[in-house]
């Protein structure tokens, strides 16, 4: 099958059902101030409008203007003077949009396999980004023993906030300390 059989085809109602089933209680309001609960709440008198429109998506590839307005929320995680990297944004989407993304992120599983390198060790089903830890501890490990040409090490730490770059020196060179990427 190809991609463009697996992402295009029809959807069913099933499909439907399960993606909004799915989608978690407390998860955040769209604009129109609807969670994903009160869809399941009244799903019965809900149903039909919520499949023509997911339907008419996938038939048309438009999307009503309405439902595709998202609200980003910047909650600050502190009481202190916040600054840019204390605050946790949060995406209110439209729940009719929230189904139909998860219908798309379910069916390009099976495809992942073709766009993700075998190399990647996280957010793939079956890898783990524990395994890179291991083996850079065994590439750390080996690291002191005498060798005749030069090495370097770098560490990097995903950091939410600036920091310098320190170069420490020792005995066999400079060593890079805290740097942002």
């Amino acid at each position: 099958m190809d991609f463009q059989t697996i992402l295009a085809a029809p959807v069913s109602n099933e499909e439907i059902r399960w993606a909004l089933f799915d989608i978690g209680d407390e998860r955040a309001p769209g604009p129109d101030g609807f969670t994903a609960s009160f869809f399941k709440a009244n799903w019965d008198t809900v149903r039909e409008d919520v499949v023509r429109a997911v339907r008419e998506f996938y038939t048309t590839g438009r999307l009503l203007r309405q439902l595709n307005h998202t609200i980003i929320a910047l909650i600050p995680k502190t009481d202190r003077d916040p600054g840019v990297g204390d605050f946790r944004p949060i995406g209110c989407a439209n729940v009719v949009y929230k189904i139909i993304t998860k219908i798309l992120a379910k069916r390009m599983e099976v495809l992942l396999h073709t766009f993700i390198d075998r190399s990647q060790g996280a957010f793939v089903c079956g890898r783990n980004l524990v395994d890179d830890l291991f083996l850079a501890q065994e590439i750390v490990r080996g690291y002191n023993v005498t060798r005749t040409f030069a090495r370097c090490m770098v560490m990097v730490e995903n950091i939410k906030e600036p920091k310098r770059v320190h170069l420490e020196k020792s005995h066999k060179g400079f060593i890079l300390k805290n740097i942002k990427i």
